[in-house]
């Protein structure tokens, strides 16, 4: 039997004992280092910023140590560290209250502490018992914490308890009557939830009646009663938070919530003028305030001043580097100006600073709309709407629809466009933007009153801008038109209300009130209206054009030109009389008066104005469909901007199948290749029955089924015709003419193809809503409608143009049209339209004439019968004017036109002047006024009229003799005392213009004659531009006191509206004669006269330069973004003119080469670098004004980095530019820059800019050899280019041996231009030369009564030292005098550089 081993067992028991004993021990140890590790590595995670890992750590640590309340505070500090979510903020509740339940310690301070994060988890939590319970059983030990009372409020609020919470709120005030945070929520409570206004209203008093000197209180009542206001209609000029916000400023004169607000009200109530001063003066103060910034910024955005709102954003991004708030917007509008560059930079520092997303997505869906692809920024757009965290942002929400209404228009999809913009106005009943939107589209659908009611609503908001008070207002006169209960007055009582909504001193609401007075058939009073204001802003040529074009309408198109003789006088010669001029020469029956000439010596004008002036010309010529006419101006336009597809596609479309359009696809191709998406397209067009079906694929892949842009529509459909496809044809022509419904050539398709068709209820349907559009009414209708006829068969003509009758015949010009049309067409009916042309009201001399050049067609001796009848029906200048057109064409050359007494033979002889005159036929006219003068019993002053009219003609080209001849002319003129105002101002032009071709005693005399004859018709009108015209002509003769006493008069009178013109004037003037200290003053007055004005802050600036503070002329130039009106143009034009005077700045003798200079020369650069991209001529300023400072490298720098931007002639200017510079330029740089011009020349050897380019690059190179025959090459091509006359007799002018040609150059080009201060000084240059001083000294001394430049000093100091003896004293005194006026080696002639450094060291040596 076995047995037990008893001792073994007990050893194995002794050995099992042993081994638990030091399991257990070793347990023991390990069970208490693991909690101290994991609380080490919790710490460690804290530290690192590693709050989760922290959290994960010590809650495990927790798991071995539950009681320990020190780490149950440190997780609960973990936890709220978290971003804050629902289930996150109910846990820390839940560990707060397990704190709160371990120890019971609840005077430790510390654990009130906890219970406080524990009652504002709860709260935020919206846990609100929990929170009463924590708010409660604090406020037992801290019964006068006001802070806790208010708490409690919110959270017995949460809870309804609204008797409660009123009273916590009231107890939060008794134990802190200082605190306005408490009244502020007692308010709301009451205001809110018991819906007690007044009760919330006598909060708010007590608040203020509390804190008197707490201007934060008053701002937050101003708040509230602003609310109210919104909510009371009655109230809606918040005079209660103005009050209150006027008392905030007393008290803190600085405030800026406060200037945001008011701003904000001052909007509501229409004074956006006050709105902007205090936003500017509170960002001036506080730059970094991005709500401020952005209000500004928006503020300026509504005044339609963008270019302001880009630079307020700018300033605002330079404070505030950061500020993806302000990026954003600045980035969107930056992409409207198609600054696409720096928008795409701005997007880099986006994405790379981790913006929100949302910024990021909505600023690639603009970018996708600029590169037109519509329907992927739709999707985009529409994505980015239905994204979470957008929805709840209203702002956004409302422009991303109005970027889905944008591109749906793009893409003819006018119900999605209708909804998107529905969804605004819904959510936002005043957006401007959607009510004109809607508006527009309900234009485009021929919904004319709805268009109205829509432009009505948006003009109920204050942020409605001019602009839409214009489009409501010709709107509603076309609607008006057709209303026999018409309310005219009420229109024209909206106009005058709506004036302060145009720019400062605008002009737009009195034209406005013209066309509204001759829509009503007023044009007597519409003429009466535009005279009266043309004499109270005598520069204004746009104004003077209105009137010309309204008294042609009345009286016929030759009493509109003589309007444009008086435009020329008083506004001078720019692009808006010109094109006014044209016009009227297009309109004129029997058109004798030449248009092509009206394009010529634009040299001197603003690159823009001269674009502008082209422009228009190519509207006028396409009216008369001259066809070839457009091609031409076309292809000068498209030199200027040969990287300009768009012109070049322009010129393609007008030059049919000519060698034009073979040269406008090969420049296309070159700059798309030859398989961009344009070539394509210009295929399209010239495409044959052969090609088409080869071209149709190409144009498909580059466009589409259904292209988004209407040339397109409109070459595809051309291709469908052509291969057979017309349904197709037809159905791409509609959708042509619904993208684009205001283009010429998709309206003409349109109509073209019902009428072809025989669709007559749908011609009559399309040419009605076409006529009604007050887009269209008028002359673009006509214009149109002109354009078809020719190209359809002519039955089907005939019965278009007798469609239009009833929707023309209102027109002033719509039945003579229907005559003129007739005619062209040769229709049987033709001759009644003629005549009932002349039987209806307000028959003008142009329907007589139509009449009688139409009745000479078939029988000559039927003119003068018409003549006699137009005779007994017009007055007698009038009669005359039209007989004097008559007599210039084919039909009157052989008419006689009887005279006959001395009134009818003046008027006929002032007519064919002006005809003879307008044709450039000055030698005819010269004939006409000897006629004249010949004949007998010839009235005193009707001869004098002749005698100065001669005499101009005989000055004006004419050879020394002539000038005689024009003297002895002037003379025999007796007085000037019988003549009425407007004679007396003819007069005093003339003889203004007969100056310019005298000198000497001759020439003082006939301006002195002139000035009495300003004067005379001062005295009879008291017009301040007789004044005005006086002042300048005293200059002219270098009477600055007499001057300075007309501009003295003129500055009496404030209420003037060209005060601010005069102002500047005189602070010119003061300036040229270094009077600063009186010069102050006016600047001063000038500034705050006309400080939106860049013409006066230029003044003001070089003003503040010349006097010795360019700081300030620094920041009166960059300060012009924020402060110029909104009708100052764009903001690429606005940067331009701004760096432009910047550079002007930075050239002054006493700013160049200081710390300033170089600080303007950097502002210049910067602003010509922004804009080469959209304008690459930029880039000529930007590399001249780098060379101006010495920095020619740099310059060259320029020129290579935005290459790709410049075509080779701006290229080969910007070369120029930096050879005329101050720096040192190397033999390489000479060279490439003259590779430039020889490219160029290359490609253009007969052009005449490039010649005097080269000619000129060799005189700065001291090549005078090569110069003088670069010069004398134009010469030949060119033989009256003043330009280059004067400057080849400069360059002959110091040697004796060429002196006299020099003489006989100056003496051409004077015959050409007059004699002007440039002339002036050449010509005494020659006369030194040939050692005749006196005659050089009275040349130098008009030439400084010109203008005193420096050269012109230099050149008096050179005859001084040339005279016999020598006078160094006063050659000194010059030369110190040309040195103030920044004369440099480099500007004089190089036989006189010895000269100049002789004088340089005696001055340096005098120092």
């Amino acid at each position: 039997m076995p047995t037990i081993n008893k001792r073994f067992l007990l050893k194995m028991l002794l050995a099992l004992f042993a081994f638990s004993g030091a399991l257990v021990a070793a347990h023991a140890v390990q069970a208490s280092r693991i909690p101290a590790a994991l609380k080490r590595q919790s710490d460690r995670a804290a530290e690192a910023g590693k709050t989760d890992v922290a959290i994960h750590y010590l809650r495990q640590y927790l798991e071995f140590n539950p009681q320990e309340i020190e780490s149950q505070i440190k997780l609960a500090e973990l936890l709220a560290q978290r971003p804050p979510t629902q289930r996150g903020l109910t846990d820390l509740l839940f560990l707060y209250d397990k704190i709160l339940r371990l120890d019971q310690a609840r005077f430790d301070p510390r654990r009130h502490d906890i219970r406080r994060q524990a009652f504002e988890t709860a709260l935020r939590a919206g846990k609100f018992t929990d929170a009463v319970t924590h708010g409660q059983a604090l406020l037992q030990d801290f019964p006068t914490d006001a802070a806790l009372w208010d708490r409690l409020a919110a959270a017995q609020t949460g809870l309804s308890q609204h008797a409660a919470a009123r009273k916590s709120y009231e107890e939060a005030v008794r134990c802190a009557p200082d605190e306005i945070a408490h009244y502020q929520h007692l308010a709301q409570l009451v205001y809110k939830n018991l819906d007690d206004k007044t009760g919330a209203r006598a909060v708010l008093d007590r608040m203020v009646l509390a804190l008197p000197q707490n201007p934060n209180a008053f701002l937050t009542r101003a708040r509230f009663e602003t609310l109210l206001a919104d909510e009371e209609a009655a109230a809606r000029q918040f005079a209660r938070p103005i009050a209150d916000l006027h008392r905030v400023f007393e008290l803190d004169p600085e405030h800026a919530e406060a200037a945001l607000l008011l701003a904000e009200l001052m909007q509501r109530n229409r004074n956006i003028a006050a709105a902007h001063a205090l936003l500017r003066d509170a960002v001036a103060l506080y730059p970094k305030d991005l709500k401020l910034v952005r209000g500004l910024s928006w503020l300026e955005l509504i005044r339609g001043n963008v270019a302001a709102s880009i630079t307020v954003l700018e300033d605002g991004l330079k404070a505030t580097p950061d500020g993806f708030d302000l990026m954003v917007p600045l980035a969107d509008l930056l992409i409207q100006q198609n600054d696409t560059v720096r928008t795409a930079e701005i997007l880099k520092r986006l994405e790379a600073r981790k913006a929100p997303p949302t910024q990021v997505k909505y600023l690639r869906a603009r970018m996708v709309m600029r590169e037109e692809k519509w329907e992927q920024a739709v999707n985009l757009i529409d994505a980015l709407r239905r994204d979470p965290d957008v929805v709840k942002l209203t702002g956004l929400q409302q422009q991303l629809n109005l970027l889905t209404a944008a591109c749906s228009s793009k893409l003819g999809d006018q119900s999605a466009e209708e909804k998107a913009y529905q969804r605004v106005t819904t959510g936002d009943p005043k957006n401007v933007t959607a009510h004109v939107g809607l508006g527009n589209l309900y234009l485009n659908q021929g919904r004319f009153d709805d268009a109205a009611r829509e432009f009505e609503a948006a003009l109920q908001s204050p942020y409605a801008t001019g602009t839409v008070v214009s489009q409501w207002v010709k709107l509603k006169a076309r609607l008006l038109q057709t209303d026999p209960q018409a309310n005219w007055a009420r229109l024209e009582a909206a106009i005058g209300a709506a004036v302060p909504r145009f720019g400062r001193g605008s002009v737009e609401p009195l034209l406005l009130r013209g066309e509204v007075l001759a829509a009503q058939g007023k044009l007597s009073e519409a003429v009466k209206l535009l005279r009266q204001e043309t004499a109270r802003r005598p520069a204004d040529g746009h104004l003077w054009a209105a009137l010309a074009l309204t008294t042609a309408d009345f009286s016929g198109c030759a009493a509109g030109l003589v309007v444009l003789d008086e435009a020329q006088a008083s506004a001078g010669d720019c692009a808006d009389v010109r094109l006014a001029r044209a016009t009227l020469y297009s309109r004129e029956p029997g058109r004798v008066r030449p248009i092509e000439a009206l394009s010529e010596h634009t040299e001197s004008w603003p690159e823009n104005e001269q674009l502008r002036l082209l422009s228009g010309l190519v509207e006028v010529y396409d009216r008369l469909g001259d066809a070839e006419r457009v091609v031409q101006l076309l292809r000068r336009i498209v030199a200027r901007q040969p990287s300009n597809v768009g012109v070049w596609l322009k010129l393609h479309e007008r030059a049919g199948a000519g060698a034009a359009a073979g040269a406008a696809r090969a420049a296309i191709a070159k700059l798309e290749t030859e398989s961009g998406p344009s070539v394509a397209l210009c295929d399209a067009r010239t495409a044959t029955v052969e090609s088409a079906a080869a071209v149709l694929p190409r144009v498909l892949h580059a466009f589409g089924a259904a292209p988004t842009r209407a040339d397109v529509c409109l070459a595809l459909a051309r291709l469908k015709a052509l291969t057979g496809d017309a349904t197709a044809a037809a159905e791409l022509t509609e959708r042509a003419f619904k993208l684009e419904p205001t283009r010429y050539e998709c309206a003409e398709a349109l109509v073209a193809q019902h009428a072809k068709a025989g669709a007559a209820d749908r011609t009559a349907q399309l040419l009605g809503r076409l006529a009604n559009d007050p887009r269209w009414a008028g002359e673009p209708f006509r214009r149109m409608v002109g354009h078809v006829l020719p190209i359809l068969p002519t039955p089907v003509a005939a019965n278009l143009l007798a469609q239009c009758r009833k929707l023309v015949e209102r027109d002033p010009n719509g039945l003579p049209w229907m005559a003129e049309c007739g005619v062209a067409l040769r229709l049987p009916e033709a001759a009644n339209l003629v005549d009932e042309a002349t039987r209806r009201p307000g028959a003008t001399s142009d329907d007589w004439l139509r009449k009688a050049l139409f009745a000479s067609r078939d029988n000559p001796a039927a003119g003068p019968e018409v003549l006699a009848a137009a005779r007994a029906a017009l007055p007698v200048a009038t009669y005359f004017q039209l007989v004097a057109v008559y007599c210039d064409t084919a039909a009157g050359s052989t008419f006689t036109p009887d005279a006959a007494g001395p009134a009818e033979r003046r008027a006929l002889a002032q007519a064919r002047l002006s005809v003879k005159l307008s044709r450039s036929q000055a030698a005819e006219g010269g004939k006409v006024l000897e006629a004249y003068l010949a004949g007998k019993d010839v009235p005193a002053a009707d001869a004098d009229w002749a005698r100065r009219n001669l005499a101009m003609i005989y000055a004006v080209g004419g050879t020394p003799e002539d000038r005689v001849r024009a003297m002895n002319l002037i003379r025999t003129v007796v007085s000037t005392e019988s003549l009425s105002p407007e004679e007396l101002r003819a007069t005093a032009s003339v003889l203004t213009t007969l100056g310019r071709y005298l000198e000497g005693p001759d020439r003082r005399a006939v301006l002195n004659g002139a000035i009495t004859s300003l004067a005379a018709a001062h005295k009879a009108t008291n017009a301040p531009s007789y004044l005005f015209a006086m002042s300048q002509l005293y200059r002219a003769l270098g009477e600055r006191r007499k001057s300075r006493e007309c501009l003295q008069i003129l500055l009496n009178d404030e209420k003037d509206p060209s005060y601010a013109f005069y102002l500047r004037a005189a602070l010119d003037e003061l300036v040229e004669d270094n009077y600063f200290e009186a010069a102050a003053t006016f600047a001063g007055r000038l500034t705050a006269k006309a400080g939106g004005d860049f013409n006066a802050l230029a003044s003001v600036a070089r003003f503040e330069c010349k006097a010795g503070r360019p700081e300030r002329g620094l920041a009166i130039a960059e300060d012009y973004a924020r402060v110029a009106d909104g009708g100052s143009g764009d903001y690429l034009v606005r940067s331009a003119r701004v760096a432009e005077l910047l550079d002007e700045l930075s050239r002054l003798p006493n700013v160049r080469g200081t710390p300033v200079a170089r600080r303007m020369t950097d502002a210049a650069v910067e602003r010509y670098t922004a804009i080469v991209p959209n304008r690459p001529e930029a880039i000529v300023g930007a590399a001249g004004v780098l060379a101006a400072d010495g920095r020619t490298a740099d310059a060259f720098d320029r020129i290579e980095r935005l290459n790709r931007y410049i075509p080779a002639r701006l290229r080969a200017s910007a070369g120029l530019a930096i050879v005329r510079g101050r720096g040192e330029i190397t033999e390489r740089q000479a060279e490439l820059a003259r590779k430039w011009l020889d490219d160029c020349l290359t490609e253009e050897p007969d052009s005449i800019p490039l010649l005097l380019n080269r000619a000129e690059f060799l005189a700065l190179r001291r090549d005078t050899a090569g110069a003088t025959k670069g010069f004398k090459e134009v010469i030949k091509k060119e033989p009256k280019n003043v330009i280059a006359l004067n400057n080849l007799a400069w360059l002959l002018a110091a040697d004796p041996t060429t002196a006299d040609e020099a003489l006989r150059l100056v003496a051409q080009a004077t015959r050409e231009g007059g004699l002007t201060g440039e002339l002036l000084d050449t010509r005494a240059r020659v006369q030194i030369t040939l050692k005749q001083h006196t005659a050089a000294h009275h040349d130098l001394a008009e030439a400084i009564s010109h203008q005193p430049t420096a050269l012109r000093w230099f050149h008096v100091a050179v005859l001084r030292m040339s005279q016999t003896p020598q006078q160094p004293e006063e050659a000194l005194k010059a030369f110190e005098e040309a040195k103030r006026r920044g004369i440099e080696p480099k500007d004089v002639h190089p036989a006189d550089l010895s000269v100049f450094k002789v004088l340089d060291a005696a001055n340096v040596q005098r120092r």
